[in-house]
């Protein structure tokens, strides 16, 4: 089953509208709860949907609670591996399976 998902996200990671990065489990920046940033074009605001721990959801268009999570996703993503070293490290963590 894992090896179908590695191997799905690897083929994934090669289309161009997607880009996937890998947070390893490493020092860095880590979220506390699950979030997405909701970018709506130009008739709506962006909000932000927040997921916590106990299965509340939260969700706002307030320009500083979105740019809060913003700053967020930034941090994650300067944080995790560059989308080109995707599929090497996907390969690798499949063969240790």
């Amino acid at each position: 089953m894992q090896r179908d998902q590695f191997e799905k996200l690897a083929t994934m990671s090669s289309w161009d509208h997607i880009t996937i990065q890998i947070l390893p489990f490493r020092s860095g920046y880590r979220s506390t709860n699950d979030f997405a940033i909701l970018d709506l074009g130009d008739d709506l605001p962006p909000r932000v949907h927040i997921d916590s721990a106990w299965g509340a959801t939260h969700t706002s268009d307030k320009r500083r609670e979105v740019d809060r999570f913003i700053r967020r996703f930034d941090a994650m993503t300067a944080s995790a591996l560059p989308p080109e070293d995707t599929p090497d490290f996907l390969q690798r963590l499949e063969r240790e399976l």
